[in-house]
């Protein structure tokens, strides 16, 4: 048994392994700003839009201190918005924000609510539409 030190000691923890697999499908909606925005100097080309997600996870192999658990599936849905800011030809910043729930009631996979994310995007070769 796994222990972690508290305010009164050494306490037992429970000790969880899983293993699951996870597929999803995603519709997206997006929009470019026709009228670039001001930034830093110089225009830039500003889109937003929505996604919606509905994944599936399911648990493989699930431990309890080394002792099998009955396994999960959930199936969580996920509405997310994004926005992207042109940093150059290619290269955007990108801020998504949302939430995610489960459609099933499960004890231990569960949805984790909130959604932030802030990174990079880079696009590789193709066409690009060019609005004037």
């Amino acid at each position: 048994m796994d222990r972690r030190a508290s305010t009164v000691g050494m306490i037992p923890v429970e000790t969880r392994i899983v293993d699951f697999d996870k597929i999803f499908v995603q519709v997206n909606y997006s929009s470019t700003r026709r009228q670039k925005l001001n930034l830093f100097g110089k225009p830039r080309e500003l889109n937003y839009g929505t996604a919606v997600r509905a994944s599936r996870v399911a648990m493989q192999d699930f431990t309890i201190n080394d002792l099998a658990s009955p396994t999960e599936e959930a199936l969580f849905i996920e509405p997310l918005f994004y926005t992207r800011m042109e940093l150059n030809k290619n290269f955007q910043i990108q801020y998504t924000n949302g939430f995610n729930f489960n459609v099933l009631d499960n004890t231990y996979l569960k949805a984790g609510n909130a959604v932030f994310t802030l990174g990079f995007t880079y696009h590789f070769g193709g066409k690009r539409n060019k609005t004037k």
